[in-house]
């Protein structure tokens, strides 16, 4: 604002700046989205043990996917899990590669790929199937290899997939603790 005379009288100041003040912020307490366990490790990382499921079915739900289909590998099998004590999994998946503007994780990307082919050949809708990485180098390697697997997933970053809602989440991080996480 030039004018010092509207500046004076408030002008100066955004609607942003004014409304992002703890008096006029509220943080969210109950939620309808994640089950008793996923929400622990949120307040455990973020909300400080304020969340909580807005009712027990949310509090109990977990993946419908018949176990049979798993597949081979113990990993799988675990990730897919309908155990409510199984909703978070992280795997260890090596090393990331950084480049100067991005930041990718083929070996993570492959497993993203193996938990999505087995979903798939199991029936599990791909459209209740939602993959959230923090990096868009991971973002663009997922969507392209997904793309070529004939896979149609929803693929964004975490700030690109706000207010969606799906049944299964898989979160690659790409690089933080060089895991990948399977929220169900």
């Amino acid at each position: 604002v030039k004018n010092s005379e509207a500046k004076k009288l408030g002008l100066g100041v955004s609607l942003f700046e004014r409304l992002d003040r703890p008096a006029v912020t509220t943080v969210l307490s109950l939620q309808y989205r994640m089950n008793e366990i996923i929400t622990r490790l949120a307040n455990h990382i973020t909300y400080n043990g304020i969340l909580s499921c807005g009712n027990e079915t949310i509090q109990k739900s977990t993946i419908k996917f018949n176990s049979s289909l798993h597949g081979q590998f113990e990993w799988i099998k675990l990730a897919l899990s309908s155990e409510l004590e199984k909703s978070v999994i992280i795997l260890d998946t090596g090393n990331d590669t950084i480049g100067e503007a991005n930041c990718s994780n083929i070996f993570e990307c492959t497993i993203v790929l193996d938990l999505l082919n087995v979903l798939k050949k199991g029936g599990f809708p791909e459209n209740e199937v939602g993959i959230i990485a923090p990096y868009r180098a991971q973002v663009q390697l997922i969507k392209e290899k997904t793309r070529s697997a004939n896979i149609s997933i929803e693929v964004n970053t975490i700030d690109q997939y706000q207010g969606r809602e799906k049944d299964l989440i898989i979160f690659s991080c790409t690089r933080s603790s060089q895991a990948v996480a399977v929220y169900t």
